[in-house]
């Protein structure tokens, strides 16, 4: 079975639906784990931790799930005007479970009732 990813459009104020500014692929593992990747000008998927930043309030970006084929046209037509492989780079494989920074952790540390470097009794 292959990965399956569910994929969110990035939009400015007043931004169409079918033109986002960027797009994250989120796939969830198998202990429920969210790892998300942005498709960057490095023409790569890369781990990406804007959506954590917008459910805990750091950030006011919009996101909406956009079907594959939306995700797809977005990689497409980047990949075009910067001149890479757009088979290539909508293809490019994981680069391995996403390490939230050190203050998301500690912000979720703190919600669960811990501090940061202890244990939980």
């Amino acid at each position: 079975m292959g990965t399956t990813y569910e994929y969110y459009g990035r939009y400015s104020f007043g931004g169409a639906r079918a033109d986002p500014v960027g797009v994250i692929r989120r796939r969830r593992l198998r202990n429920g784990v969210a790892v998300d990747q942005a498709f960057t000008r490095n023409l790569r998927w890369e781990r990406s931790d804007a959506l954590y930043q917008v459910d805990l309030g750091y950030s006011d970006a919009t996101f909406e799930r956009i079907t594959d084929a939306e995700a797809e046209a977005f990689v497409r037509r980047v990949t075009a005007r910067l001149g890479g492989d757009p088979d290539e780079a909508w293809t490019s494989p994981d680069d391995g479970p996403f390490d939230p920074p050190s203050r998301v952790r500690t912000l979720v540390t703190r919600l669960r009732g811990g501090h940061r470097g202890t244990a939980n009794p």
